[in-house]
């Protein structure tokens, strides 16, 4: 008989050797998405950050990316040449520049999120509906305790 605390550590083996298989598709997924639409990795977490938060400062670009400020400025300047987004000074603090998603930009990441989920879905599409709301459940809980225990919300891009 297995002692009950094996038990549970060897479900949670299971359950995170799962887990990262699925990530390691999903990344696979997403580099593929990303290199057809000629940008790297951290551009695309740039681009989703604006997507949700609506603008960032480049301090705030670079804190979240943890990078220099002289890093995500050279970042920032690649995106805008690319036309993808725009800089403004801050309104009441002119040495902050905020940048935001031009419309470009704002289509460009749709269309990379509505590309990740005509791929990812046929996955699905074999799992009973009440076990993908299970399994959905579980993943927000899990990404719950995770960000918890790393004292505030996941990376950009997670």
């Amino acid at each position: 008989m297995v002692a009950h605390g094996t038990a549970t550590q060897d479900s949670a083996q299971r359950a995170l050797r799962a887990l990262t298989r699925a990530l390691s598709v999903l990344d696979s997924v997403q580099s593929d998405l990303w290199r057809e639409q000629g940008l790297t990795a951290t551009q695309l977490r740039v681009l989703s950050r604006l997507r949700r938060a609506g603008s960032a400062s480049v301090g705030e670009i670079a804190e979240s990316l943890q990078v220099t400020p002289s890093t995500a400025t050279g970042l920032v300047e690649r995106l805008v040449q690319r036309r993808v987004v725009r800089r403004r000074p801050r309104s009441g603090d002119r040495r902050v520049v905020d940048v935001s998603l031009t419309e470009a930009g704002k289509r460009a990441v749709d269309r990379l999120v509505q590309a990740e989920i005509d791929r990812l879905t046929p996955a699905l599409a074999s799992i009973p509906p009440g076990e993908i709301d299970t399994l959905a459940r579980m993943l927000d809980g899990l990404a719950a305790e995770l960000e918890g225990a790393a004292g505030g919300p996941a990376p950009v891009g997670r």
